[in-house]
């Protein structure tokens, strides 16, 4: 009986693993390779500030609505033109 315990908690451990390492590898290579097709610039700054100030964040809270702020005060860090990040109705 323990044993299929712990098999199950095995499992779960894998699939939670795979599901870790699949976001990881969608935020850290295939994210990144496709701004740089765009921007033909290394998007690696940009990425990992991004991933500090709103992923971690976003990962915590679980909510859009927390994380609006951030993304907020982010995009202004950043200088983008208040245009392209805040809805015309605000």
């Amino acid at each position: 009986m323990i044993s299929m315990g712990l098999r199950t908690l095995l499992g779960y451990g894998q699939l939670l693993t795979l599901l870790l390492g699949c976001m990881v590898f969608v935020a850290l290579v295939i994210n990144p390779l496709i701004v740089f097709l765009n921007i033909r610039k290394n998007p690696y700054p940009l990425v990992l500030k991004c991933l500090k100030d709103s992923g971690i964040t976003a990962f915590f809270t679980r909510s859009s609505a927390a994380n609006i702020p951030v993304n907020m005060r982010l995009c202004e860090d950043l200088g983008l033109d208040k245009n392209t990040y805040s809805s015309p109705f605000l």
